[in-house]
Parts: structure tokens; C-alpha cells; sequence
């Protein structure tokens, strides 16, 4: 973990879209508004660790200037730029089956706030809310994520925010829930029935090994709000911790605050979480904060152990 380091805020470009690049000395984040307020890579020592789908990158999608929404889908389709983006839950009130194109591909307007970037969805057409963004590097090397959404129409709207990162293989993601209580989706491949194949307990954990092409996702309801990722190598293992505020008791959307997906056909997993689902009356928000760490770690280390070496 980097402890004594300057942050660097800086206006930059990629793949022809305006970014804002924030760094330390071990840590490069690269934000863009361009793409629906994404993060769309993460480097630790120079090792990218988010997944980008180079086919889409840099293509122009002006989404504002579509007056048609459900034409607009069905020419883009399910459309993968990778990074780190925020979805609305429950995914059942997603038009086409595809998430609200303002939100997920609008162009967001931003600022800094001192070495905070905060972005701002355009209000979305589909679902009458908006999103907020708030992403700030500290010098100890803790990356902060807040998301924000508001209703904006004039009906009261039930919506939770989903935070959905995805990540390059190969991840072992380590969830704080009993293996019993973690459930495979039914509609993602084959996972109800490789359930017992993938999944291992470990004191407290259940382990997701997400190390190569395979159709699955897995979800439960977390103990504590923590979640860590560690990719394994020979002489080290680069850890990922991320902390965020769980509400026992609460309904999430999917019955999950906290899933694992691991693709079939791109290079990628994702790390989702949840915060509850919200009864927004017009004007009302809700937000949820996370707070994500890095580290390099020797080789063979656990989750208990990663988490006490990066505090």
C-alpha cells in the first residue's frame, strides 16, 4: 500500500474520449465521463486490472441526439465498454433487457472537487433518474467511489444502485458469506448446477475462482461489508480489498447485496455490489459509498491475512 505520495489529478484523453487520469506512485486511475461516467482502468504498478473491450472503445456514442430509445438499442445492443460502472436494480425494469442508455452510455458532465472528480448522469429518459459519480484518490492509496441517484420525475420510483466492476482474470473473489448461503442464478449458464464444483469455503468466506472462460454468477447477502479479490502469481498476489456499509435487514434487489460473474466469452469477471432497494419518492436519493484498497502480497495469502496486512 502506498503511504507517502502526492496525488496527481490531470485532464487527459483516450481512445479520442476526455478523461481525467488520477494517480500516485503505485496506483493510475482513469475516469471517463465520455462512457457513462466510467472508471475504465485501474493500473497497480503499471499491471491493468480492469478489462477493456477494445472493439467498442473509442467509438462514438452520442446518445442525447437519439430520439428514438428502443431503436437506439437495438443498433447498439448490450453494449460492453468494461471498467467500473453504476447500473439500476432491480434488473427487471430494464426496457429490452438492456440498462437505461442515459445512465449507461450518456455523455456525464463533470468537475473537480480538490482531487475529486464528481461526474453527473444527464436525466434518463427511460427511468427519470439521475446519477452521480464522485471519485477521489487519497495518498495512502485508498481509491473512494460514491454514487448517488435522485428521482427526477413526478412518480415514486423503487430502485437501488448497483455497482458493477469488471475485472481481468484471473480473480479469486472472496465473499464474507456461509457457502450455504450463496446461491447460482438459474439464468446464467450452467450455475445451479456447477454450484458445488466452483465454490469452496474458507473460515467465514466463500471463495469464486474466476480463472478462466466459464458461465456463471453467484450472489448472496453479506456478513459485513467487504468483499476481497486477490490474483495469484508466483512470487507475489496483487490483493484488492473493497469496504462499503451493508443494511442488515433491508431488501436488495436480486436477493443479493453482493454477486460474482464470470464470463463465458470476453476475458473478464465482475464484481457487483448492492445497496438496498429505495422507495424514492420524486426528489428523494439514496447513495452508497465504497472504498477500495490495493496491494502487493506474497504469494498464498488468504483473505484474514490480506485484509490485516493492508489494515
Amino acid at each position: 500500500m502506498t503511504t507517502n505520495t502526492l496525488v496527481r489529478v490531470e485532464e487527459t484523453a483516450f481512445q479520442g474520449y476526455a478523461a481525467v487520469r488520477l494517480a500516485i506512485a503505485d496506483l493510475a486511475v482513469l475516469v471517463v465521463p465520455d462512457v457513462g461516467g466510467r472508471i475504465l482502468s485501474v493500473k497497480h504498478r503499471g499491471e491493468e486490472l480492469f478489462f477493456l473491450h477494445e472493439a467498442h472503445l473509442g467509438e462514438p456514442v452520442d446518445v442525447a441526439a437519439a430520439r428514438d430509445l428502443a431503436a437506439e438499442k437495438k443498433r447498439l445492443g448490450f453494449r460492453l465498454w468494461g471498467g467500473d460502472k453504476t447500473w439500476i436494480a432491480p434488473q427487471s425494469a430494464w426496457t429490452q433487457g438492456i440498462p437505461p442508455l442515459d445512465l449507461d452510455a450518456g455523455r456525464y458532465t463533470w468537475r473537480h472537487e480538490g482531487k475529486a472528480v464528481v461526474m453527473e448522469s444527464p436525466e434518463c429518459r427511460e427511468s427519470h433518474l439521475k446519477v452521480t459519480r464522485r471519485v477521489e484518490l487519497f495518498s495512502n492509496g485508498d481509491l473512494l467511489l460514491d454514487e448517488k441517484l435522485v428521482n427526477v420525475g413526478k412518480r415514486e420510483a423503487v430502485r437501488g444502485l448497483w455497482n458493477v466492476t469488471q475485472m481481468l482474470r484471473p480473480l479469486d473473489v472472496y465473499l464474507p458469506v456461509p457457502i450455504a448461503g450463496v446461491r447460482g442464478y438459474p439464468d446464467e449458464g450452467d450455475s445451479v448446477a456447477i454450484r458445488d464444483q466452483v465454490l469452496t469455503a474458507r473460515a467465514g468466506w466463500t471463495c469464486v475462482p474466476c480463472r478462466e472462460p466459464r458461465h456463471f454468477k453467484f450472489g448472496g447477502h453479506a456478513a459485513r461489508g467487504v468483499v476481497v479479490a486477490l490474483r495469484p502469481g508466483a512470487s507475489e498476489t496483487l490483493a484488492h480489498v473493497r469496504r462499503f456499509d451493508i443494511q442488515a435487514g433491508s431488501a436488495y434487489a436480486h436477493d443479493s447485496s453482493v454477486e460474482v460473474y464470470n464470463s463465458p466469452s470476453h476475458d473478464y469477471l465482475e464484481i457487483e455490489v448492492h445497496a438496498p432497494l429505495k422507495t424514492l419518492a420524486p426528489g428523494a436519493f439514496t447513495h452508497q459509498r465504497q472504498t477500495w484498497r490495493f496491494a502487493r502480497l506474497p504469494a498464498d495469502i488468504g483473505p484474514d491475512e490480506a485484509l490485516l496486512a493492508m489494515g
